[in-house]
């Protein structure tokens, strides 16, 4: 019988089958880049969510540390004194906290030339968006003119993290009544003299 076209199943192209060490050396380094790259994912994954937790932490932290508190001179009692020059009352003090979180005011203070006002209390817990009155104690030169320059007045607080901080805020005295009270304080021990 003629050959027709045989074609020999057995013949390839003759690449020499692997050795066993050549594959296991193969599948080894294809499980290490496999774990680089497992590796690399979980490193982009962890250190996506620690920037994020990063951050968090960064606004938690600047949100605990935000205290926006605002003062307002309160009343005075009439029955105020005054001793060499200098009227002494009882008033208060208004504060409310804008704040996004809870402070305790520890203390209230003022100074200036001839002035001094100071907290008579304990501290004080503020919710955000409460207002407090404190007593306070003046000490008001008697002089003929007060100066139109704000008083600061000075506020310790503790802030949510248990860290004091201090806040200034700007208050009218020649436009409140611890002024007027004083003022007038002082012109009775003038008249009295």
């Amino acid at each position: 019988m003629p050959e027709h076209g045989v074609i020999d199943l057995d013949e390839h192209n003759h690449v020499p089958a692997e050795s066993d060490a050549t594959t296991t050396r193969r599948r080894a380094v294809n499980k290490a880049q496999l774990r680089l790259v497992a590796a690399f994912v979980v490193g982009l994954l962890l250190g996506g969510i620690s920037i994020n937790e990063l951050r968090d932490l960064r606004e938690q932290r600047e949100r605990v540390e935000l205290v926006a508190l605002a003062v307002i001179p309160g009343s005075t009692r009439e029955d105020g004194v005054v001793t060499n020059g200098v009227a002494e009352l009882d008033g208060s003090v208004e504060v409310t906290n804008f704040g996004p979180l809870p402070v305790t005011i520890r203390a209230v203070q003022a100074q200036t030339s001839g002035v001094l006002i100071q907290d008579t209390g304990q501290p004080q817990p503020l919710r955000p968006g409460n207002t407090r009155w404190l007593d306070v104690k003046l000490r008001l030169q008697c002089t003929p003119e007060v100066g139109r320059e704000p008083l600061s007045m000075r506020l310790s607080v503790e802030t949510a993290d248990r860290q004091i901080r201090e806040v200034h805020y700007p208050v009218a005295l020649h436009a409140s009544d611890w002024h007027v009270q004083a003022a007038l304080l002082c012109m009775r021990a003038g008249r009295d003299r």
